[in-house]
């Protein structure tokens, strides 16, 4: 059926990765329990890890990243078949204003293997 149609264009995950669209945190992600290639979106890098500084960045990526993957632990135990998780981040010390809702995607690579992507809403 699909073999009479022509491929226009094609967005690889590479590419946005390449483009800076996605920003690849796997190793990171990795260092706090993350099995799978992980990226933030741009907007949300720029949001709540970019600071100019690059230890303070890592400091919050780090702080981020495992936030993130216990949420998703906390998620896969209540939903185990859920691909999504959505939750609220931001300091707890700060007003409510400051808090980011997040999403947790699993989904597939550019070769049908599960990553991650963790995004904003608007980013989807």
């Amino acid at each position: 059926m699909f073999e009479d149609f022509e491929v226009v264009s094609c967005y690889t995950r590479a590419n946005a990765i390449a483009d800076g669209v996605l920003i690849d945190v796997t190793e990171r992600a990795c260092q706090v329990g993350f099995r799978l290639p992980t990226v933030v979106t741009q907007t949300l890098w720029s949001s709540i890890i970019e600071s100019g500084n690059a230890e303070i960045e890592s400091l919050r990526l780090t702080a981020f990243l495992a936030r993130c993957c216990s949420e998703a632990i906390y998620s896969s135990k209540q939903r185990p078949n859920a691909r999504r998780v959505n939750f609220s981040y931001g300091d707890e010390n700060l007003p409510v204003s400051s808090m980011h809702n997040v999403i947790i995607d699993i989904g597939p690579g550019d070769n049908a293997e599960p990553v991650l992507t963790i995004m904003f809403p608007c980013d989807d």
